[in-house]
């Protein structure tokens, strides 16, 4: 996302340097093509990041837990950047818990509605507060 956010600035900074030789169609073209490019880039970013942490996850579920427990969901911090959502969850295997959190990467349209949305208070309270669950979504016994 910070590379996209780079093209952007450098398109728009060469944008204004071409502008200054009174060529305004190349700069119309440098400023439409980098400001693309960094749309494109940032889109692939996302994706890469969806795809990671769905990795993470199918690593939790390969390692076939005894049980998981989801403890709780606490929604991304930000759109722009900060778009994880983080859920606290106790994995137990032969024993042994352990507590892990582990981070959703939301896509940037998505992590905009959560946060408009969010402000507006409902009956179980505003949807950018810290969900305390005690959910049990895996239990081989």
């Amino acid at each position: 996302m910070i590379a996209a956010l780079l093209i952007a600035a450098g398109s728009i900074a060469g944008w204004y340097a071409v502008l200054q030789d009174d060529k305004e169609v190349l700069a119309t073209l440098v400023l439409l093509a980098g400001l693309g490019l960094a749309v494109a880039v940032g889109f692939v970013a996302q994706w890469i990041a969806l795809g990671r942490s769905v990795w993470q996850w199918v690593g939790i579920v390969r390692s076939k837990p005894g049980k998981v427990t989801v403890r709780a969901v606490q929604p991304p911090k930000g759109f722009l950047i900060r778009r994880d959502a983080n859920v606290t969850m106790d994995i137990e295997n032969e024993g042994r818990v352990e507590q892990v959190t582990q981070g959703i990467s939301i896509p940037f349209l998505p992590a905009l509605a959560w946060r408009l949305a969010g402000r507006v208070p409902t009956p179980i309270g505003r949807l950018t507060d810290k969900r305390d669950l005690d959910a049990r979504v895996w239990d081989r016994t």
